[in-house]
């Protein structure tokens, strides 16, 4: 297993992902991830944490002397970037292919440990698992491990981050991108694509070499017939589309690029192309409704919503939080970029709407975005006239009787008073009371 790295060093920042740095730089500047990072970093560091310990259960250290080939793999590929680190080479027993890679920042000399998984070592071919490698190592490089210190929600919080709901819809978008910039940097190693495409391909299957045919013709196959097809007729083929998109921005990366690669400058010129291919896969991987009409009843709720908050003086956090709720959960993993702060413009988008629903949306649909948009107009507390006036308008352009109005309306305030009820409440107390005095 013995690698042939080229002399000159690159620069992987050159060939970073835009958007996943964008994504990035939002995350700092919206929600201060700087600052709670550090503090993680630190709790981690003087309760003795070490980072190679979360990596994953039972690793293995694996000294030069013992594994000589995989250590200069490993090396070469970190001269080839520039790096100057300390290695801590791991190993894993495992049926997987997979790796992690994170960096010790605390010590006095950078020390990265890298775990790589007994298969990925035995299976791979050499230029396959110098990408897997790189794309480790990319991670580390931009930082990807620091970020991922936010996944440490508090026990019985209901979320996957310590961050707000916004904040941790737009981390799970980046978590997609950061993959696309860590590729690059696997592919800047070997500048083969098909290693590449080997290397996730063999990871995300479990197949080995004897069950693969992974030159161009068998991947692009891959690609244009089987993920599609997958992805449009089976419910259980989740991680196909990523995948796709992953191999797209691979293939599409690795036929621009110019050679020799030139990585000079803040940005690779070359990359705009690849860029929109991987904008455009990943746009196909955001959720949307399935509908026209539910289409419509999502844009229906985002910009009349929007007019039911602005009913009131003072805007009420718990109203734009239902709105933004509502649109994540029934219809879009980006409701915030529905919001329209144009009133004219947002007038003419609710009448726009309420056209298609009545061409073409069922009577149920058609209830069901006047109950989230009375949901919208009780968060704050009792429904007011302004929103009373706007809900039965909507109802009546909407072509819904008062009466199911009137029931509709009724309905939400009911299921909000259920939600707390003040009964069961007072009984936890009485029953939390008691048990401190009684004694068996």
């Amino acid at each position: 297993m013995k690698t042939k790295p080229r002399p000159k060093t690159q620069n992987p920042h050159a060939i970073r992902y835009t958007a996943e740095k964008a994504d990035v730089a939002n995350l700092r500047k919206d929600y201060d991830v700087d600052e709670s990072i550090a503090t993680l970093e630190r709790t981690q560091h003087f309760r003795g944490h070490k980072p190679w310990q979360g990596m994953m259960n039972d690793v293995i250290p694996l000294s030069p002397a013992l594994t000589p080939a995989l250590h200069a793999t490993v090396s070469s590929a970190c001269q080839l970037l520039g790096l100057k680190w300390t290695l801590l080479l791991f190993t894993s027993a495992s049926a997987q292919i997979n790796a992690y890679a994170c960096l010790d920042r605390f010590a006095k000399q950078p020390t990265l440990s890298l775990c790589l998984t007994s298969r990925a070592i035995e299976e791979l071919s050499e230029n396959e698992l110098l990408f897997l490698v790189g794309h480790e190592l990319g991670h580390v490089l931009f930082e990807h491990d620091r970020l991922n210190l936010l996944c440490q929600p508090s026990e019985g919080v209901d979320s996957l981050t310590i961050l707000p709901f916004l904040g941790e819809w737009l981390f799970l978008r980046w978590r997609q991108k950061a993959e696309i910039s860590a590729d690059r940097v696997g592919w800047l190693l070997t500048e083969d694509f098909e290693a590449g495409a080997g290397a996730i391909i063999k990871a995300a299957t479990g197949l080995g070499s004897n069950n693969l045919t992974l030159n161009s013709h068998a991947i692009d196959s891959f690609l244009n017939e089987a993920i599609p097809m997958a992805s449009r007729h089976i419910l259980g083929c989740q991680n196909a589309p990523m995948l796709s998109v992953r191999l797209q921005a691979l293939q599409c990366l690795n036929r621009t690029a110019p050679r020799p690669i030139r990585t000079s400058g803040k940005q690779a010129s070359w990359l705009g192309r690849t860029d929109k291919v991987v904008a455009e896969g990943l746009s196909c991987l955001s959720r949307r409704p399935a509908t026209a009409a539910l289409e419509a009843c999502m844009h229906l709720i985002a910009d009349a919503g929007v007019e039911i908050i602005q009913h009131d003086h003072e805007v009420e956090i718990e109203e734009i939080k239902k709105v933004m709720n509502i649109l994540h959960d029934h219809y879009t993993d980006q409701p915030d970029q529905l919001i329209c702060l144009n009133s004219a413009k947002r007038a003419l988008r609710i009448r726009a709407s309420i056209r298609t629903l009545n061409r073409i949306a069922s009577s149920s649909e058609k209830k069901e975005a006047l109950s989230r948009l009375s949901d919208i107009a009780i968060a704050d507390g009792p429904l007011g006239e302004a929103d009373s006036k706007t809900i039965f308008t909507l109802a009546k352009a909407l072509r819904i009787p008062v009466n199911e109005t009137n029931a509709i309306i009724v309905g939400c305030v009911q299921n909000k008073s259920r939600s707390i009820d003040p009964g069961l409440v007072s009984l936890a107390h009485k029953i939390e009371a008691q048990s401190r005095t009684t004694k068996f």
